[in-house]
């Protein structure tokens, strides 16, 4: 049980880092495209 609670946690972590670096890609593409 606690495996599975574990790989879940794992998995909703890297879904909220690739959230995050994703909205970090698009701002770092806005300030590039605005130099």
């Amino acid at each position: 049980m606690s495996v599975i609670f574990l790989i879940a946690a794992a998995a909703v972590i890297v879904f909220r880092t690739a959230k995050t670096a994703e909205r970090l890609f698009d701002e770092i593409a806005d300030t590039v495209k605005v130099i």
